[in-house]
């Protein structure tokens, strides 16, 4: 099952990135087919989240007493870092030539904002979720190796309790304006969406110590997967959007059922076999997804801009078009040899 594993966790990642892309595309005037789905793309962001954690802390788990913290860090900085520091250079000399453009890439405040993001402390447009995964890199094989001495029952608690709490107080304070938003509710600071990482953490515990679910079946994730495919339509702008609710724009309310059904497609596909997730064309997208994810802006903004035709789909199959092949390539050139070198002694 070991390369079937590989294959479906590429594959929802590769869900992951093209409802980012969905969402992008739809609020830059590229419906595709007249379906408007500007607003779902958090849920990808969601996916992602839970996605890395799960997979990160099953290799702290995995290692065990083998774990270099050293080496660990060069690896997820060399994945993230060269393309990266790529894209913020170019959005620089982007900006200094064209100006600001906050339809695409965009880096506000000068030297010093620069700065913050090539440190990982501050990301402008779809740049803030490097710093957050980048904060998560740091804390989570202290966080294993300290949950590693309880049982499941009482990680469960405390990843749970952390992720209730939290949950509970964004909606308090922003529905009904009752406590305090702390920094790790705030869409600015690093240590946002911490539930969603607890939650891919409590999925590797669960999968780690072989922890079986009998009512955790291929039917159960297909029903949870349909009523989440129903659900982006009818939080897409085309809907619920449209009607001027633009509570439900982020979907921060959501997050904790978001983050449970990836959860629990976690555990059961990294046992089992969905052939949806091994499709193709999604692991296709899920290898190459971090360039996809960190150029389609620039990319959809320059079709827009250059593009003599009216329709949006059609736009939004030359913006796709270029932008797998453009991904395809840096993916090659520029991440994978990196990635290579990061894995060597």
């Amino acid at each position: 099952m070991g390369n079937v594993r590989n294959l479906q966790y590429d594959g929802l990642r590769g869900i992951a990135v093209l409802i980012v892309l969905l969402s992008h595309t739809s609020g830059r005037q590229q419906d595709l087919f007249f379906w408007n789905f500007h607003g779902i793309g958090k849920v990808g962001v969601y996916l992602f989240f839970v996605l890395s954690a799960f997979l990160l802390t099953s290799i702290v788990l995995r290692k065990g007493r083998s774990f270099k913290y050293g080496n660990y860090m060069k690896k997820r900085f060399f994945r993230i870092a060269p393309l990266y520091y790529l894209v913020l250079v170019f959005t620089l000399l982007m900006q200094q030539n064209y100006g600001v453009d906050k339809a695409s890439l965009w880096i506000d405040g000068g030297m010093y904002s620069l700065l913050q993001h090539v440190f990982f402390y501050k990301g402008d447009s779809i740049l803030w979720t490097i710093p957050v995964e980048f904060s998560f890199y740091f804390i989570l094989p202290l966080l294993v190796i300290y949950l590693k001495k309880y049982q499941l029952s009482a990680i469960s608690y405390q990843l749970s309790a952390i992720s209730i709490m939290s949950f509970t107080m964004y909606i308090l304070y922003n529905y009904f304006n009752i406590g305090i938003a702390p920094n790790m509710l705030n869409i600015e600071s690093n240590t946002q969406y911490l539930e969603c990482f607890f939650i891919g953490i409590l999925a590797a515990f669960v999968n780690f110590k072989k922890i079986k679910f009998h009512l955790l079946n291929k039917k159960m994730i297909f029903t949870l997967w349909s009523v989440l495919f129903v659900s982006l339509l009818l939080i897409s702008k085309s809907v619920i959007l449209a009607s001027g609710v633009e509570a439900l724009y982020h979907l921060r309310s959501l997050t904790i059922i978001y983050a449970v059904i990836f959860g629990l497609t976690l555990i059961y596909i990294s046992n089992n076999q969905i052939s949806f997730f091994s499709n193709k064309f999604l692991v296709y997208t899920g290898k190459i997804g971090f360039s996809l994810y960190l150029l389609h802006l620039p990319i959809i903004a320059v079709v827009n801009k250059l593009s003599v035709y009216s329709y949006a789909s059609l736009n939004f199959l030359i913006s796709m078009s270029i932008l797998y092949l453009v991904a395809t390539h840096t993916f090659k050139y520029v991440e994978l040899p990196f990635m290579k070198y990061a894995n060597s002694k």
